[in-house]
């Protein structure tokens, strides 16, 4: 006689990872046999980095266990609708084999088991870009990007965003999830070619927000609520608005965002429905403070060498190692509110040279005055950074490792905001090597333990 038994395995996955599996007391009944082969299964998840898969699956598999705890056999019930997962629970069984024993109560034949094992997975972000305006945005799970609208309307640009999940992120009665958008500003605008550090100055902010609540009383709309927040270095506008008018308008509820450059306005507006929002919130400000102007060179042609901040940095007095070579000493300087197009940063600079010569140097600062709060940490390998997509890099230091999609930032290969910040503050608490592994079978790793006095430095001007 077969026995049919459930078992649900509950797996939140990040990047790919692999639990260590620990040793377990012997089951002494059924309830206990289940829990022991659940724990014995998670261990044995390998979940593998699927581009561009992100959201909630469920792959359904059936065992079989002799006595002894062999796993004789196994199959997909049901499908997750991704191979690669399905793969990946079926791997995860021929890895856990054998399995504790059966106990006395669970009979003398072999078990059959139903094993749903649910999965959510974290897509890395999508990021696009727009070579026209330079319009730059990254978007994750469940939004999607949808395409460039042929007609922008008022902006010069426009992108729309949809939901792949409506129970998550709901769309509003007859709408896009998320329309983003850029506008040039005109020749004759005063505010065009003014730096943003004067943009984000607190008076002009506020004259802002004053023009907008004036524009958004004439609408017709109510503010339920206004905040500043950071848009890549942009001070940017947050609103909730309740709209007055529409289908099913009571219970809809409008976010939008936007901010002043140097070149022009990014606007987004994103409607959802009320009861949805809160959580809604949190996703669209995360799309929000993705969203900036890159700069002409950061995407130009592979074959144009670009000007890169390891240039300038050496020109302001950065040590250079005598001789090349694996074996090449790291130099290390700290360089309080250094000038860098336009921005000032407190900068830690990891120098040194590939066994050709060809310099490289590692990048940890944090913004100073406007820009304060504002950090990121990049690696400029010495190619002239022209590649016009993110790459994956991998950053190893101390107990710090993890792969990250990196994007060029004007001069370099690197990524911003909190996810830098937490880098960097446990960057200058280690020791050891600091490792970046790029494409291109590039690689390059510095030495910490030479860099002391300078982290100290970078860590108390940017309180950190």
């Amino acid at each position: 006689m077969k026995i049919s038994s459930v078992m649900t395995l509950i797996l939140l996955v990040f990047p790919s990872m692999v639990a260590a599996q620990n040793s377990q007391p012997r089951p002494t009944n059924k309830q206990e046999w289940l829990e022991v082969v659940k724990t014995q299964m998670m261990a044995n998840l390998v979940v593998p980095d699927i581009p561009g898969i992100g959201g909630n699956f469920t792959v359904k598999v059936e065992i079989t266990v002799e006595r002894d705890g062999t796993i004789s056999g196994s199959k997909v019930l049901e499908t997750s609708g991704v191979e690669a997962i399905d793969k990946t629970a079926l791997r995860m069984v021929a890895r856990t084999s054998p399995v504790s024993p059966l106990t006395a109560d669970m009979g003398d034949d072999a078990l059959t088991v139903a094993l749903p094992v649910n999965m959510t997975l974290i897509a890395p972000p999508e990021v696009a870009h727009d070579p026209e305006t330079g319009l730059t945005f990254s978007i994750s799970h469940p939004m999607k990007l949808a395409g460039k609208l042929d007609d922008p309307g008022t902006e010069t640009v426009k992108y729309r965003i949809i939901s792949t999940d409506e129970k998550e992120l709901p769309t509003a009665p007859r709408s896009p999830l998320c329309d983003i958008g850029f506008k040039k500003n005109a020749p004759n605008d005063p505010m065009d070619g003014w730096s943003q550090e004067r943009l984000n100055d607190e008076s002009i902010l506020n004259g802002t927000v004053k023009s907008y609540k004036t524009a958004i009383e004439r609408s017709g709309k109510d503010i339920d609520d206004i905040q500043i927040i950071d848009m890549h270095g942009a001070k940017g506008i947050e609103a909730v608005l309740v709209p007055t008018s529409g289908p099913d308008y009571r219970n809809v509820r409008l976010y939008g965002a936007f901010a002043d450059t140097p070149t022009g306005r990014i606007t987004i507006s994103c409607p959802t429905m009320r009861t949805a929002m809160p959580h809604a919130r949190q996703v669209f400000r995360r799309f929000a403070e993705s969203a900036y102007i890159s700069s002409d060179d950061a995407h130009a042609d592979g074959e144009k060498k670009v000007q890169t901040l390891e240039e300038s940095l050496r020109q302001s007095g950065a040590p250079k190692d005598s001789g090349s070579g694996q074996d090449a000493q790291t130099s290390a300087n700290f360089l309080p509110e250094f000038k860098a197009n336009g921005t000032t940063i407190h900068v830690l600079s990891l120098y040194k040279e590939l066994p050709d010569g060809t310099p490289v140097i590692a990048m940890a600062f944090c913004g100073v005055g406007a820009t304060e709060g504002r950090f990121a940490l990049g690696v400029d390998f010495g190619q002239g950074m022209v590649w016009k997509r993110p790459e994956k890099v991998r950053v190893a230091f101390g107990a710090y490792e993890r792969s990250q999609m990196m994007q060029v930032m004007r001069e370099y290969l690197g990524f911003e905001g909190n996810e830098a910040k937490t880098a960097i503050a446990q960057l200058v608490r280690s020791g050891g090597q600091l490792t970046f592994s790029g494409p291109r079978s590039m690689s390059v790793s510095f030495d910490l333990d030479r860099a002391v006095t300078e982290m100290a430095k970078l860590r108390q001007y940017c309180k950190l």
